[in-house]
């Protein structure tokens, strides 16, 4: 089990335009799992009535801890993309790139946009404090 923790999005100004977009964000932020490690979340929402494939791709301060994901989004289905982070860096953009494909493939693309995550340090600090 996972728990969200004060991560939020930047970028807020360029939501408006995502309102075409066939994805929707359903929450995103810090997690802290189990074992009280930091991961990047994501939940994105299928908009459509039709299969998505979805590419998430979350670029970070220190590129060894990026990742990108690729995953099936059925039709009006959520789902859930996480990134584990051995560190987090405070006052730093997180950025995250998601590309919508039509097809499995990933030839049809149907929408493309990003934002980025940033966090402060008493939660970073929180974070490095947990067991």
């Amino acid at each position: 089990m996972r728990r969200w923790y004060g991560g939020w999005l930047l970028g807020l100004a360029a939501l408006p335009a995502l309102a075409a977009s066939p994805v929707e964000i359903q929450e995103a932020g810090l997690l802290v799992n189990r074992q009280g490690q930091a991961e990047l979340g994501m939940t994105l929402v299928n908009r459509l009535g039709r299969e998505l494939w979805v590419r998430v791709n979350f670029i970070t301060p220190t590129p060894e801890d990026s990742c990108l994901l690729t995953k099936e989004l059925a039709a009006g289905a959520s789902e859930f993309y996480v990134c584990p982070q051995s560190d987090l860096l405070a006052g730093l953009d997180y950025r995250v790139e998601i590309r919508v494909y039509g097809d499995l493939a990933q030839i049809q693309l149907l929408d493309t946009f990003s934002t980025s995550m940033r966090f402060e340090p008493a939660e970073v600090d929180y974070i490095r404090s947990l067991p």
